[in-house]
C-alpha cells in the first residue's frame, strides 16, 4: 500500500487553519485518481480518526479553487472500531449533500445504535416514508458506513408521529398526488407561491422563447430533395409511408413554431422519446412520442386501439426521423400545444459532410468505452467516417480493447452496401507507460558535484504558465556548498495578483508596480545562468514558466536542470514529505521566509549540498552515476504515468 501523504500531493498550498493542517498531514496511504486535462480528482486516504464532514467539504473548495480544479473529493477510510454514535454526525452531514430529501428530513433526528442496526428517529409520521423510500436514503446511510468504516450496518428510519394503519396508507398512496405532504409542507409552499408573487410584481415579464438558440427558425428546402429545418438536414426525396396517406414534404414547420394552433402543419424531426399509458377499460392506449429538429421540440399524441400498439411501437422506434402532418392545438390536460397526427412518412437524415479534397484519417479517437473522455459509439464512429468518405479510421481507447468487436462488426457490415468504398478500422490504444529511467536530471549533463550551479525559485501568480505570469525570481550562483553571487528581483505580471497568492506569497500588486516585466528581467537573468546547471524544488514548473517566457519572446533556453524533490526522494528515502520545509526541517538547517523565491533558492542550496554530501559518501561523486543508480532502484509502479498511442499493423499485432 502506498505510504503517501496529501501534503505529498498539495506541495505548495498553504493550510488556512489547524484542522485543514492536521487533515493533510494525518492522511496517509493516499491514492489519487482523475483526468489531469479536465481537472477533476478523486483522493483516497486512511485516517485515524473521525474527520468532521464540514472541515473536509471546506478544505475541498480551498484545495480546488487553490489549484484551480474543477473539482477534488476526498474518500476517507477509518478503522471499524471508530465506528459508532461519534461518528453518526459526520455520516448524517455527507448524507444530506446527497439529495434534497435526505437535507429536509434529517435537519432534525435522534439515532440509536442496537445490535448491528442504527435507527434513525425523525419527527415526521408515517407519510414521510413514500418519499424517504424514493430517495433511498437508509440505504445510503448504510453505503457511507460500509465505504468508509468497513462496518455491514442496516439502517432503518423510525417515523416519531403516530403511523397509519396500512388501509390509510394504500389508500394515499393512491391519491400520492393531493396527499403525500404534510399540512405544514403544503402551508410552506402556499407561503413561498404569495412571496414569489410579490417578488414578481417588481420583476420584468419576460418572453416566453420555444428554443434556447437565438438565431431565426432556420429552413431551406434544396432542388434535390435536401431540407434543413431547425439544427437538422433531410433528404425527403425517398420517404417511405408509415400511416394515413402520402403527402407532399415541400413546407414544413419548424418545431419552435409549433407554440400555437396551426392547421396540415407538417413538422420534420428525430423521435427522442416514445411513452405509451394504458386507458380505463385496457382495449385503448394514449401514445406520447417526442420529436426534436435539434433547435425545439413537440409532442405527437394519438389515442390507438390495442391491437394496433405494436404497429406503431415498430414504426416509431427511437432514434429514427420522420415527417409527421396534422394539427397543432393546446393539450387539454397541461395546456401545452402539442400535434395530433394525420399522417406520418419516414425520412433520412442527411448527416454533416465532409467537402476536403484529400480526406483526413483520424488516428486518435476515444469511444464511450473511453470512460469520461467520449459520448459516440463504435459503431457511430465507424459509420461517421464512412459517411464522410475517410478510407479508414483508428479506433484508441483509454486503456481497453472493448471497442473492437462492434468497430469490427460494423465495418464488414459496410461491404454489403451499394455504395461501399474502400474502408479500413484501424485498431489501436491509447496506452500509459512510464520512464523506468527514473532520473532528477533532466536534459545533457555529465558534470560532477564540483561545478558551479544556479539554484533558483519562482513566485507565479498561479500554476499555468500558458495563462499566470511570474512575480518574482530569486536564485543563487553556488560552488562547493558557498553562494558565490544572487540574482533577486520583482517581476510586473501586468495582470493583478490574486488573493491567495498574495497571502501565501506575501507578494502584492504594490510590491512589484514599477518593477520590471518579464520582457525586461528574463534577459537579464538568462545571463546570470549562462549555460550552468539549474537547480529547483519541483523543477518542472519552475523550468516551464522560464520556457514559455522566452518562448514569447523568442529567446533561447536549453539549460539542463536537476529537481530536488526526485532527488530526494532517492536520497532521503525515510522521509514522508519531501517539501521544501519538511527538507529544512529534516537537515536542522532553521527558519526561513518560506514562499519568497529568494529565501526558497537560498535555502534549496543548502539542502541540496546536505543530499549531496550523502550521496558522496555512499560513492556516488557525479551526476551520471547518481542517474544510473536511481534507475536501477527505481520501481515502475510508483512513477508517473504517461500516455502512448500504439496502432495495429497486422494480425500479429493485433493479438499482440
Amino acid at each position: 500500500m502506498s505510504n503517501k501523504r496529501l501534503t505529498d500531493i498539495f506541495t505548495k498550498y498553504a493550510p488556512v487553519n489547524k484542522g485543514e493542517s492536521d487533515i493533510l498531514q494525518a492522511a496517509e496511504n493516499v491514492v489519487l485518481k482523475g483526468d489531469r486535462e479536465q481537472k477533476m480528482y478523486h483522493a483516497y486516504f486512511t485516517y485515524p480518526s473521525v474527520i468532521k464532514y464540514s472541515a473536509l467539504t471546506s478544505l475541498e473548495k480551498n484545495l480546488a479553487e487553490f489549484y484551480s480544479l474543477e473539482y477534488i473529493r476526498f474518500h476517507p477510510s477509518y478503522s471499524p472500531e471508530l465506528f459508532g454514535m461519534d461518528a453518526v454526525p459526520e455520516i448524517i452531514e455527507e448524507t444530506k449533500t446527497l439529495g434534497v430529501a435526505a437535507r429536509g428530513f434529517l435537519n432534525e433526528y435522534n439515532a440509536s445504535l442496537d445490535d448491528g442496526v442504527l435507527n434513525i428517529e425523525i419527527p415526521f409520521d408515517s407519510r414521510a416514508e413514500v418519499i424517504v423510500d424514493l430517495a433511498q436514503i437508509e440505504k445510503t446511510i448504510s453505503g457511507i458506513i460500509k465505504d468508509e468504516y468497513s462496518v455491514d450496518c442496516k439502517t432503518v428510519i423510525v417515523y416519531a408521529r403516530a403511523p397509519e394503519t396500512f388501509d390509510e396508507y394504500l389508500h394515499r398512496r393512491d391519491d400520492a398526488a393531493k396527499k403525500v405532504f404534510s399540512d405544514d409542507v403544503k402551508k410552506a409552499l402556499e407561503e413561498a407561491a404569495v412571496r414569489a408573487s410579490e417578488e414578481a410584481e417588481d420583476k420584468p415579464e419576460l418572453e416566453r422563447r420555444a428554443s434556447l438558440f437565438s438565431d431565426g427558425a432556420v429552413k431551406s428546402v434544396s432542388s434535390d430533395g435536401k431540407i434543413t429545418v431547425g439544427k437538422l438536414t433531410f433528404d425527403v426525396s425517398k420517404a417511405e409511408l408509415l400511416i394515413g396517406s402520402e403527402f407532399e414534404v415541400a413546407d414544413p414547420t419548424p418545431a419552435r413554431s409549433c407554440n400555437r394552433f396551426l392547421q396540415n402543419a407538417v413538422v420534420l424531426g428525430q423521435i427522442f422519446k416514445f411513452e405509451e399509458r394504458e386507458l380505463r377499460g385496457g382495449d385503448r392506449f394514449s401514445l406520447t412520442i417526442g420529436l426534436t429538429d435539434k433547435d425545439s421540440s413537440v409532442y405527437i399524441r394519438k389515442v390507438v386501439q390495442a391491437e394496433e400498439l405494436d404497429e406503431w411501437r415498430s414504426k416509431f422506434k427511437e432514434g429514427s426521423y420522420v415527417a409527421v402532418k396534422g394539427s397543432v392545438k393546446p393539450d387539454k390536460f397541461d395546456g401545452e400545444h402539442s400535434m395530433n397526427p394525420v399522417s406520418a412518412m419516414k425520412i433520412k437524415r442527411v448527416g454533416r459532410p465532409d467537402t476536403a479534397d484529400t480526406k483526413r484519417v483520424e488516428l486518435h479517437l476515444h469511444t464511450n468505452m473511453s470512460e469520461a473522455d467520449a459520448l459516440i459509439k463504435p459503431d457511430e464512429a465507424v459509420m461517421t467516417a464512412y459517411n464522410w468518405g475517410h478510407p479508414a479510421v483508428a479506433i484508441t481507447d483509454h486503456g481497453n480493447l472493448q471497442s473492437f468487436p462492434v468497430a469490427m462488426l460494423t465495418a464488414e457490415g459496410l461491404r454489403k452496401r451499394e455504395d461501399y468504398h474502400d474502408f479500413k478500422v484501424i485498431y489501436g490504444i491509447e496506452a500509459y507507460f512510464v520512464d523506468d529511467t527514473e532520473r532528477a536530471v533532466y536534459g545533457e549533463y555529465n558534470g560532477d558535484f564540483t561545478d558551479e550551479f544556479i539554484v533558483f525559485d519562482l513566485e507565479t501568480t498561479g500554476f499555468s504558465s500558458q495563462n499566470d505570469r511570474i512575480i518574482e525570481i530569486g536564485a543563487v550562483r553556488v560552488k562547493d556548498g558557498e553562494i558565490l553571487e544572487r540574482f533577486d528581483r520583482f517581476v510586473d505580471p501586468g495582470m493583478h495578483i490574486p488573493e491567495k497568492i498574495t497571502e501565501l506569497t506575501g507578494i502584492s500588486d504594490d510590491m512589484v508596480k514599477g518593477a520590471g516585466s518579464i520582457e525586461e528581467v528574463l534577459p537579464d537573468f538568462l545571463s546570470f545562468i549562462g549555460g550552468r546547471l539549474l537547480i529547483a524544488h519541483n523543477a518542472n514548473f519552475d523550468t516551464s514558466f522560464i520556457r514559455r517566457a522566452a518562448e514569447r519572446q523568442k529567446l533561447s533556453f536549453t539549460n539542463p536542470y536537476l529537481d530536488t524533490v526526485a532527488m530526494s526522494h532517492y536520497v532521503n528515502p525515510d522521509l514522508a514529505r519531501h517539501r521544501l520545509d519538511s527538507l529544512a526541517k529534516y537537515f536542522d538547517l532553521g527558519d526561513f521566509n518560506h514562499h519568497r523565491a529568494s529565501d526558497d533558492a537560498e535555502m534549496l542550496a543548502l539542502i541540496f549540498f546536505k543530499m549531496v554530501k550523502k550521496l558522496v559518501d555512499e560513492g556516488v561523486t557525479d551526476f551520471s552515476t547518481m542517474t544510473e543508480v536511481m534507475s536501477e532502484k527505481s520501481d515502475p509502479l510508483k512513477l508517473k504515468t504517461y500516455h502512448q498511442i500504439i496502432l495495429v499493423k497486422n494480425l500479429a499485432g493485433l493479438r499482440n
